[in-house]
């Protein structure tokens, strides 16, 4: 009976009409973010990430692995989560909650304090440090602090969904965390977290018990959602807690890492006295803590000059820009060397900075390095760690869906924002997923913005405009109430629309449209400097 059942099924398989449809459907349920932009190779890598962030994720149960090819293992490091919530994969999103805070130890009275490994050479916490006591995930994931990334971007996924499901786990697991965080990381309590094997490229990086930005942005989102779900559970003196804490680790880090000479965060502070900055900070101690929204500003622009002037940046023949991660030596894995991940994650800050046109060149450059110019077409690779690597794959749906068409949800509160950064010469752009459509197109004097929403929310616009005057701006053809504001090359207009789950915004203008390029001069100290502004004023200086 079985064999006689077995072949119509075969006969079914090898239909070529059904075999059509099959596939059909297949490219309907997984290439779930669609780009139409004036860059065919983007669109291109846009429905390729898709199925790399399809194929990174375990089913029954939902885990997310390191790779889909190389190191294609249960492990929740590193930026492997975030692609599936930008690609609005949230189911998935909550089943690698379920599995991951499922490791998490809510108590262990034995292990209290540090205990360096003997048999690592001192170098590594033992097992019997605090470092694998409460609070911890204590499986999986032997070694790393991978627990900083993966609550990081679970946050950010309760905030994409507003799921009850997810908010009802985070908020004790979250609670566990930010005690384990400062117990480990912050001992001396001055606000400054020690960053410990928390990021891809930190095998070989240590810092000697200083603070550093990048345990402290962790530590300041996770703070400020657990602040957030103690609001929303009525616990007035938890919020508390932890509003003062995210306020601690906010003057930390301005008051202790922050150089103004230099316009940047330190590497990191020594612990002991005399407690030295260091200078020579890479791209993480840049993009962590603009993304974790430390920054003001002018710090953001400030920081990323900072990546612009004292890191090498490395032109591509073929177009766009790759960063070096740092300048420090030796060149070997996690001391030097350029993943497509950490490059996203600098183009997601020039991004979230309002600075689309250097934020594209660094997103143009990993489109064409990995997915046109390796070994494997539409890919999202490394030498050293294969095709579609997890932390290169996602962070690259994540820098589309974030940065460059500036989709940030935050359902919880009820709130969208949208922000886009399109580069300057784009005339449209068009990007849906499950979650949202935004739509641009800029003709006859007008800027036109169409967006929709799955779920109906508060939203607001900052919208970049360039252009001598603007006459008008209505939503749905009705005049709606902005505000400008200044950017960076541009005005930004801010737009406020009351819930719902769609509408258009038309920008009207008056004169050409300006692409208000950086200047640069050259003199001697002490010298009158000249600044040409053709057409313009100067309404107010600031020297940063």
């Amino acid at each position: 009976v079985a064999a006689a059942d077995a072949a119509p099924r075969r006969r079914a398989e090898l239909d070529p009409t059904r075999a059509h449809a099959a596939g059909i459907a297949y490219l309907a349920a997984t290439e779930r973010a669609i780009a139409n932009t004036p860059d065919p190779r983007l669109d291109a890598a846009v429905a390729a990430v898709n199925h790399a962030v399809d194929a990174s994720c375990e089913r029954e149960p939902y885990i997310f692995r390191h790779g889909c090819m190389a190191f294609s293992c249960r492990f929740v490091g590193w930026r492997v989560i975030c692609g599936a919530t930008a690609l609005g994969w949230h189911e998935r999103v909550l089943g690698n909650a379920i599995y991951t805070i499922g490791l998490q130890k809510v108590s262990d009275p034995v292990r209290t304090g540090p205990s360096a490994s003997v048999e690592r050479l001192l170098v590594h916490e033992g097992r019997d440090s605090r470092f694998y006591g409460a609070g911890s995930l204590d499986r999986d994931f032997p070694m790393y602090d991978v627990q900083s990334q993966f609550f990081d971007q679970t946050i950010a996924g309760w905030r994409a969904s507003g799921d009850p499901e997810l908010e009802r786990l985070l908020r004790p697991a979250l609670e566990l965390h930010v005690a384990w965080l400062r117990e480990c990381f912050d001992p001396d309590d001055d606000g400054l977290y020690e960053s410990y094997i928390n990021t891809l490229p930190t095998d070989s990086v240590w810092y000697d018990g200083g603070g550093s930005a990048e345990a402290s942005a962790y530590a300041f989102t996770a703070h400020r959602a657990a602040r957030d779900l103690a609001r929303r559970a009525g616990d007035d003196a938890a919020a508390a807690r932890h509003e003062a804490q995210c306020a601690k680790i906010q003057r930390a880090m301005r008051t202790l890492l922050w150089l103004p000479e230099r316009g940047h965060f330190g590497l990191y502070r020594e612990q002991l006295p005399p407690h030295r900055v260091h200078a020579d900070a890479w791209t993480y101690s840049v993009f962590l803590p603009i993304d974790a929204g430390l920054c003001s500003p002018e710090e953001a622009l400030q920081a990323l000059y900072y990546t612009e002037w004292a890191l090498e940046r490395i032109p591509l023949p073929f177009g766009g820009t790759l960063c070096q991660l740092s300048n420090w030596v030796p060149w070997k894995w996690s001391v030097r060397d350029i993943f497509g991940g950490d490059v996203c994650a600098l183009a997601l800050a020039y991004f979230q900075t309002g600075l689309g046109d250097e934020g594209y060149a660094l997103l143009r450059g990993v489109t064409h390095e990995s997915a046109f110019a390796s070994a494997v077409p539409g890919g999202f690779s490394h030498i050293g760690a294969a095709t579609d690597f997890g932390d290169n794959v996602h962070m690259y749906a994540r820098t589309v869906v974030e940065g460059l068409f500036g989709y940030v949800p935050d359902y919880p509160t009820g709130n969208v924002l949208f922000r886009p950064a399109f580069p300057s010469a784009w005339t449209h752009a068009a990007l849906t997923t499950p979650d949202f459509t935004l739509e641009y197109e800029q003709a006859n004097g007008s800027e036109r913005y169409r967006f929709r929403l799955t779920r109906a929310a508060r939203v607001t616009l900052r919208l970049p405009v360039r252009a001598a005057r603007i006459r008008g701006i209505t939503t749905d053809s009705r005049t709606v109430a902005w505000r400008a504001e200044p950017g960076f090359g541009h005005v930004v207009i801010v737009v406020e629309l009351p819930g719902n789950t769609g509408g258009e915004i038309v920008i009207a203008t008056d004169g050409p449209q300006l692409a208000l390029a950086p200047i640069s001069l050259a003199g001697r100290v002490g010298a009158v400097v000249h600044l040409p502004l053709p057409g313009s004023a100067a309404a107010r200086w600031r020297d940063l």
